[in-house]
């Protein structure tokens, strides 16, 4: 609808992308949690592809967030003494990391 129809989506892009956001601030990152939240996030991330037509005048606030959500996912306990570069490749994290990107 948002490609096929952009002038009539427009009306509802301010609700997606502060559901988006929503969703995003709302992820766990905890060890079990994060393989059930995985799939949320790869919906949320093709949902921002497929609507990205129509977030021109949102994209400052969503670019951020996706910034955001890629740090978190390459470090996700960043007040841990260890130093940690990024996740094993080949695991959940690290496919989602770079879908974000």
């Amino acid at each position: 609808v948002a490609i096929a129809v952009p002038d009539d989506f427009n009306t509802y892009v301010p609700l997606l992308v502060r559901q988006i956001l929503a969703t995003i601030d709302s992820t766990d990152f905890s060890g079990n949690a994060f393989k059930e939240q995985a799939e949320r996030l790869d919906l949320i991330l093709q949902l921002i592809q497929g609507i990205k037509g129509v977030l021109g005048e949102y994209i400052h606030l969503v670019v951020p967030a996706l910034v955001k959500l890629t740090d978190l996912l390459i470090d996700p306990d960043p007040d841990k003494n260890l130093i940690r570069i990024s996740p094993p490749l080949g695991s959940i994290r690290s496919n989602v990391a770079v879908e974000t990107v």
